[in-house]
């Protein structure tokens, strides 16, 4: 009778217990995510739940919210991103105020002394349909005056790609590109020799979010090329085997860059490893290649910030196909483009911006000042073509100004006055419309 009585009254007290945690239960249970969007309001308000953690039913973290949060300010379409917490009969409703910018937007590039830059025209989108996913199309011309061919190898290039961040809830982002382009390489001196490389490749990718800070990525990328000698050419050279590549890829990312107008907070990491085996998939060459890169920016005051990026790579190819460029607006400001070329390649990009003005003239804006210092390292040449002959350390440094466009997303005009310092003495003024890091 005792043993019976005790048992009771023990399932008594669970059952009281119980009472007593559910409603404590309830209360930390997000009951929906509200949205209220300002700015452009192009935004579905599904979109922004769909790259959220936070879920309606799911226990409310306080630190995966605010991991929310980063994600969006990343995708540098939304500012003044802010929550509220307010509680509920049946759990606590997430409140989410933030302001989106216009994402369609013209594509538009000059060519510029060869290599890797061209004329192009096209349209992107970062935000197609308001759904928060990416769209990008181009068209590209090699020529000296763009769009306008005058010599056999004038050609027209393109890229097309799609990129669906969090693709239907789930944690993977996938992307696909198909691209095809025309660029003619130099080796600069006195009587440079030029080749042309037509590049054609489709590209597919997935990165699955292990957590909030944690992705890894994989990825199959077939690759073909050919090369022919340039009618620009000065004097005769050696050309680059043509040939065929598949490569496969896996990596890491490790960390967030937040973005906010024309300030950046965070740190990210990226490292990806990738291999070509020969008769596997097509691919003609047996090649694998390294690449990491570390970005970093601090905010150091109202409208102040630095920032940093450093990337390297490496190869175990010996011809242009694979050996790795550096040199322009992509990576060594104050040299021509793809200057430097080498089997492993290190380079570094050191900025301090600070916002200076900003005006309602036309279209609400930030005007911004930056110095820099970039910086790198070339090494092994092995069976180059292009590129000066040289290895060792690299740097440059400049002032630039940008020009931000509040209701416009990933949009920046820019100029930039930068001194080569080593290997030799460089002066340039470029502009762009794009920032690199």
């Amino acid at each position: 009778m005792r043993l019976a009585a005790l048992v009771l009254l023990a399932a008594s007290a669970a059952v009281a217990s119980e009472r007593v945690a559910r409603p404590d239960a309830a209360a930390d249970r997000v009951q929906g995510v509200d949205v209220r969007m300002g700015g452009i309001g192009h935004t579905r308000a599904n979109a922004i739940r769909r790259l959220m953690t936070t879920q309606p039913g799911s226990e409310l973290d306080l630190p995966t919210l605010q991991h929310d949060l980063a994600r969006l300010r990343s995708t540098g379409i939304f500012y003044d991103v802010a929550e509220r917490t307010v509680p509920g009969p049946d759990g606590k409703r997430v409140e989410l105020s933030l302001k989106d910018r216009w994402t369609l937007l013209p594509v538009i590039g000059v060519r510029r002394g060869g290599g890797r830059t061209t004329s192009r025209v096209g349209l992107s989108d970062h935000n197609a349909f308001g759904q928060l996913f990416s769209v990008y199309g181009e068209v590209s011309s090699n020529a000296d005056i763009p769009f306008v061919p005058q010599k056999p190898d004038d050609r027209f290039g393109s890229l097309v790609y799609v990129r669906v961040p969090r693709a239907f809830g789930t944690r993977i982002t996938p992307m696909v590109q198909w691209s095809r382009d025309f660029l003619d390489f130099s080796s600069f001196g006195s009587a440079p020799h030029l080749y042309d490389r037509s590049r054609r490749e489709v590209r597919v990718e997935a990165r699955y979010e292990l957590t909030d800070l944690v992705s890894l990525t994989s990825g199959i990328a077939f690759q073909r090329d050919q090369y022919a000698p340039s009618s620009l050419s000065q004097s005769p050279g050696l050309l680059p085997q043509s040939g065929n590549t598949t490569w496969l890829s896996a990596g890491i990312q490790l960390g967030m860059v937040q973005e906010s107008l024309s300030m950046s907070e965070g740190t990210q990491l990226d490292l990806t490893l990738s291999r070509a085996q020969a008769g596997v998939l097509g691919s003609d060459s047996s090649v694998s290649a390294a690449a990491a890169t570390l970005r970093s920016f601090t905010i150091l005051g109202a409208g102040t910030d630095i920032g940093g990026q450093l990337t390297a790579r490496a190869t175990t190819g010996t011809s242009d196909a694979f050996l790795f460029r550096a040199g322009g607006l992509r990576e060594i400001r104050g040299f021509p483009d793809s200057y430097f070329q080498g089997r492993q390649l290190v380079n570094g990009n050191v900025e301090l911006r600070r916002d200076v003005l900003r005006t309602g003239l036309f279209v609400d804006a930030i005007g911004q000042a930056a110095a820099f210092v970039d910086f790198g390292w070339v090494g092994q040449r092995a069976n180059a073509v292009a590129g000066i002959p040289y290895t060792g350390p690299v740097a440059s440094a400049g002032l630039g100004l940008r020009w931000i466009p509040i209701p416009f997303a990933r949009a920046v005009g820019r100029i930039d006055v930068a001194m080569g310092l080593y290997p030799e003495r460089r002066f340039d003024i470029s502009l762009g419309g794009q920032q690199f890091f």
